[in-house]
């Protein structure tokens, strides 16, 4: 980027963040159908549990390998439009066949083992375009302004996650084919405006992460996995645990409200916190968040009314928004930058290991594994400055 461009495109990077609105609405909708749908064709509620667990399982392998595939694309073809254009386009397909399956195997009892499979495959098909398009955030903004810049992805996302407990009962309302088909299209749509976005993008306002690493390394890809999963495997157990002390300790509360309250916090917060990241460093919010966020969490368990519960949800999303912001940005930090995809493929990756664990064995899991959790990811994120200075 010459010295006359801006730090940030922002219009190729709120293309980015629809596109991190769309894939989180997408799976929004699917978990809010995924229970009802099986039960529908006389499969059994823990038939949904058994296909999550299976789905982040490939998700560990499938992530950071298609994340590297779009870095071969990208040096072969100069772009990783092509893996994350025909990603999108398979993943909406897959996405509308997962009630059309239903009803086909409600007509024809005897192919109803379609849908169990078709969600499997729609959930690979998802990953073979997340990362490749969300390592493109590198591409958009100067190092410096990287976290400022996640903030879009971070609202975006936010919002969208907000729908299922705010939401929840409109999206049903819609009826499976609707609402899988409106989620498929918001799919199609964001990533065709980042296509056209990018082309528009001028030539000489190319940017590119600067790393420490010519060469990867193999402690680096172990923390940005280690984070990944200490992030998800917390946030897992803080909403798990969270949603229930507010219908224990709360019950007059609004569970809906507050639970939503978390996400546009979270949303609210995220330029601002942005802003914070760009001037104090990346790496010093994400401790701060992740810490801040531990603290926070382990003082649930105090809440006694729907007002404290409320001020907790707004101070618990603030706090997750400033490590939020900060994911990307380091994974993309701890690798070359021709590298990209692989970092926020094994950030994704890590993320999966930790959603398989929980919904395999860890759905009740108490306070102190999600806080672990947490304080856990913040050393390897430490550790990872430890690592600079020393290949620096």
């Amino acid at each position: 980027m010459n010295d006359s461009a801006p730090k940030v495109l922002w219009p190729q990077v709120v293309g980015l963040g629809f596109v991190q609105g769309a894939i989180t609405l997408a799976w929004v909708v699917y978990n809010l159908y995924l229970k009802k749908l099986l039960v529908d064709l006389g499969f059994s509620e823990e038939l949904a549990g058994s296909i999550l667990v299976v789905e982040n399982l490939l998700a560990i392998a499938l992530e950071p390998l298609m994340g590297s595939c779009s870095d071969r694309v990208r040096t072969w073809v100069g772009t990783r439009f092509p893996l994350i254009a025909s990603g999108a386009v398979l993943s909406a397909i897959c996405f509308i066949a997962i009630p059309a399956t239903s009803v086909f195997g409600n007509s024809a009892p005897q192919f109803r083992l379609l849908l169990p499979a078709m969600m499997v495959v729609w959930a690979l098909a998802m990953t073979v375009f997340r990362s490749p398009a969300l390592s493109l955030l590198g591409k958009y903004a100067k190092t410096s302004q990287l976290p400022q810049a996640a903030g879009i992805l971070t609202i975006c996302g936010g919002l969208a996650a907000a729908t299922r407990p705010l939401a929840k009962q409109f999206i049903l309302s819609l009826g499976a084919m609707a609402a899988f088909a409106i989620a498929s299209a918001v799919l199609l749509v964001a990533v065709g405006c980042l296509n056209w976005l990018d082309s528009k993008r001028p030539l000489d306002t190319h940017v590119e992460i600067q790393s420490r690493w010519r060469d990867l390394s193999w402690k680096g890809l172990g923390l940005i996995l280690g984070t990944g999963a200490g992030i998800a495997l917390g946030f897992r157990v803080m909403m798990a645990n969270f949603s229930k002390i507010l219908s224990t300790q709360a019950a007059d509360a609004n569970a809906n409200l507050i639970m939503g309250t978390i996400f546009l916090a979270l949303a609210v917060t995220a330029l601002p916190a942005g802003k914070v990241a760009a001037h104090i460093g990346n790496h010093r919010a994400f401790i701060i968040g992740l810490v801040a966020t531990a603290l926070l969490f382990a003082i649930a368990p105090g809440v006694g009314n729907p007002t404290t519960a409320l001020l907790l949800a707004i101070a618990l999303g603030s706090a997750y928004s400033l490590a939020s912001n900060s994911t990307i940005p380091f994974a993309l930090s701890l690798v070359p930058p021709d590298k990209g995809g692989l970092g926020v493929g094994l950030f994704f990756g890590g993320s999966a290991l930790s959603v398989s664990l929980f919904n395999a064995t860890l759905k009740s899991a108490g306070i102190g594994l999600g806080v672990g959790a947490f304080l856990v990811a913040s050393l390897c994120v430490a550790a990872s400055q430890t690592l600079k200075k020393t290949a620096g």
